[in-house]
């Protein structure tokens, strides 16, 4: 233990001891602030000195992107302007070379139809009496078919003498 006490003797023995001094004067604290107002207006005199000879770093050129070239440009332009010039004027030329087409073609002569129109007529009269005589055909064989049903039904039984003569007819191949 005494060599723990003769180390903390010895230690304090060689660090030397703040000295307390007596609180600055208003006369000392006073000039310490001028000092420092000196000092700091020098670095800005020596501040706005080395700015004015100070000169920036140059500025890298970088290439600026301006956008494509002035020659796309054109091209896009007239290349939109010929795009809406087809779609609007088409349709109108188109109607227009039309017009022109019809006007153009001069109408046929007309070849003379009362020669035809009399062959037509004769063609229709000949088709309306032919198609009376099928009409009356036709009347006459719904009026005979309608009195054969009206009459009675023949008894083969009742002509004996007929359903043999018949008979024999079929055998020899006649109608």
């Amino acid at each position: 233990m005494t060599s723990i006490l003769s180390v903390i003797q010895q230690a304090q023995q060689t660090t030397p001891r703040p000295q307390v001094q007596a609180p600055p004067s208003r006369e000392q604290l006073r000039q310490q602030i001028q000092d420092a107002i000196q000092a700091a207006r020098d670095a800005a005199e020596q501040a706005r000195a080395e700015a004015v000879v100070a000169q920036p770093p140059p500025i890298p050129s970088f290439p600026v992107d301006r956008g494509p070239p002035e020659n796309v440009m054109i091209l896009i332009i007239v290349l939109a302007a010929l795009t809406a010039g087809v779609l609007i004027l088409r349709p109108i030329f188109k109607a227009l070379g039309s017009r022109l087409e019809r006007r153009s073609e001069q109408p046929a002569a007309i070849p003379d139809f009362a020669p035809r129109m009399d062959r037509m007529e004769q063609a229709i009269e000949a088709i309306a009496v032919e198609v009376e005589r099928i009409s009356e055909g036709q009347r006459y064989v719904t009026k005979q078919m309608h009195e054969m049903r009206a009459l009675p039904a023949p008894n083969p039984l009742a002509q004996p003498a007929m359903a043999q003569r018949a008979a024999e007819a079929v055998r020899r191949g006649e109608p």
